[in-house]
C-alpha cells in the first residue's frame, strides 16, 4: 500500500519548514523547493536539518541554529 501525504502548508514558525499528514499524523519536511528532505517527528527537528543544510551551502543558517 503506498503511502499519502497530504501537504497542510508552510511553518509559521521556521523557514524552510513544511507540514504534512501522513497516515493520519502530523510530519514535518525541510528543503526549499523540489528539494525537500524528512519526515521529522517534529518541527523543530526539521528546521535543524535545514539549518545544517544551509551551513553545508556555505550559507548561514536561519532558525535554530543562527548565532543571537
Amino acid at each position: 500500500m503506498a503511502s499519502t501525504e497530504i501537504y497542510k502548508g508552510k511553518s509559521e514558525k521556521y523557514k524552510g519548514v513544511y507540514l504534512y499528514e501522513l497516515r493520519g499524523q502530523i510530519k514535518y519536511k525541510a528543503g526549499s523547493g523540489k528539494m525537500l528532505h524528512g519526515f521529522f517527528d517534529t518541527e523543530r527537528e526539521a528546521a535543524v536539518y535545514y539549518d545544517k543544510q544551509m551551513i553545508n551551502k556555505g550559507k548561514k543558517p536561519v532558525n535554530i541554529l543562527k548565532s543571537a
